[in-house]
């Protein structure tokens, strides 16, 4: 997770709200959980991540990756879906 181009992904899907919309399919616990636990195991549990890195890893970076402009990132005129939390509680 500390090389510069690491990126806290997985290979599952979340169900939608609508579970009728497609076929069901079972969905592994990791769809609904990376995200809770990225940061809780390698910024607070680990400590090989300082929270700036985790977040970035986990937003601008993909987002530059995949060529979404104005996403990932916290700026004027961006899309923004801001989240706060209590990293001392995060686990």
């Amino acid at each position: 997770m500390q090389h510069t181009m690491g990126m806290p992904v997985t290979d599952t899907y979340s169900l939608p709200a609508n579970p009728e919309a497609v076929q069901p399919r079972e969905t592994a616990p990791i769809g609904f959980g990376l995200f809770p636990h990225y940061p809780g195991s390698y910024v607070t549990e680990e400590r090989v991540l300082t929270l700036e890195e985790a977040v970035r890893k986990a937003t601008g970076l993909p987002a530059q990756v995949l060529g979404l402009k104005e996403r990932g990132i916290i700026v004027p005129g961006a899309y923004a879906d801001p989240e706060l939390f209590k990293l001392d509680e995060w686990r």
